[in-house]
């Protein structure tokens, strides 16, 4: 990922669907020193933690919501799910 002026990466989140993937901008920039890669959120209580973190908890929480309302649950589906688990750690 490319750096910004102001020191910042754009934060992506993956996610597979019957083995095809796709990254799902979220609009969100992260300092590169307060990403950490094994909880896959941003550390700290500084504004761009909170924003950062916010920004992957609201896409989780839409996409889960929109796979709720789902009462057959398919095998694409449940890899989305874990994938989002994933995204959260």
């Amino acid at each position: 990922t490319k750096v910004r002026k102001d020191g910042t990466c754009k934060l992506l989140c993956k996610v597979s669907i019957d083995t095809k993937s796709a990254p799902i901008n979220i609009n969100a920039f992260v300092d590169p020193s307060l990403w950490n890669p094994e909880t896959k959120r941003a550390n700290g209580r500084s504004e761009n933690a909170r924003t950062v973190n916010l920004a992957i908890e609201k896409l989780t929480e839409n996409i889960l919501e929109k796979r709720a309302g789902s009462t057959r649950r398919t095998a694409a589906e449940k890899t989305l799910k874990n994938d989002l688990q994933e995204c959260r750690r």
